[in-house]
């Protein structure tokens, strides 16, 4: 993962990337915490192409430039 976010940072020159996952999703909160990424705000999460509705939280990682 930490290459993926270097790549985007150095050659795609890309700054920010928002992040989003089910609340009930502790394991991606904590690999999106490990790289960074800081809680922005709690959001309706769709699962399973939008039969299911979850509660979500979405995430921001602000890259240096």
């Amino acid at each position: 993962m930490k290459r993926i976010v270097s790549f985007v940072k150095n050659e795609l020159k890309i700054y920010e990337i928002v992040g989003r996952y089910a609340k009930e999703n502790v394991a991606s909160g904590n690999i999106m915490s490990k790289l960074g990424f800081e809680y922005e705000k709690d959001i309706p999460f769709e699962c399973n192409n939008g039969s299911l509705l979850r509660k979500g939280i979405q995430c921001r990682l602000k890259l240096n430039r």
